[in-house]
């Protein structure tokens, strides 16, 4: 994985997220590719690195634009440091889910309609299904290396504990103080 270089409010130019491009052939069907290298280089594909990698591949911009909005894993929004999803999905949901995702919300500080916690963290989605229903109810958790934490059985104790082990991890990479 490309180094997750951005967060809130980075800055990586589209001549960075170009030159990352370079190794990727270019032909229309790479342009899932361009798009997930785009984000890992920016942190999220804003209109001008959608556009650099729609050029690239030789697609117009708005199929580019309907990719990028299209698939859950790309963001056209600035994104914290580790996606969180709470899978909504029907035995998720029955299994309380629904209020882990209040619960996480609110322990992250974030208002109705915003995505992400002010300090940058933390992106908070709700996603359908994980995968992992005899586990229910889960959460993911997307780390800024690329790896994927999944925690079943998710209860707001569990949600505080993996909430505060991020903490954690994050002052000591220096992220926040």
């Amino acid at each position: 994985m490309i180094g997750h270089t951005a967060c809130v409010g980075g800055s990586v130019s589209a001549d960075i997220v170009l030159n990352n491009l370079k190794n990727i052939e270019r032909k229309p069907q790479n342009l899932v590719k361009a798009l997930r290298v785009a984000q890992e280089v920016k942190g999220y594909l804003p209109a001008e690195v959608v556009e650099a990698a729609a050029k690239h591949v030789g697609v117009p911009y708005s199929r580019a634009f309907n990719v990028a909005t299209f698939y859950h894993l790309f963001s056209i929004e600035p994104l914290g440091k580790y996606r969180v999803f709470v899978c909504m999905g029907t035995t998720c949901y029955l299994k309380g889910n629904k209020e882990n995702l209040q619960y996480l919300k609110s322990l992250l500080n974030i208002k109705e309609g915003q995505h992400t916690s002010s300090d940058g963290l933390f992106t908070v989605e709700e996603m359908r299904c994980l995968g992992c229903c005899s586990h229910a109810p889960v959460i993911a958790v997307y780390m800024p290396n690329g790896a994927r934490k999944v925690i079943g059985r998710a209860t707001p104790e569990v949600i505080q504990k993996l909430i505060d082990e991020l903490r954690k991890e994050a002052r000591e990479r220096g992220w926040v103080k």
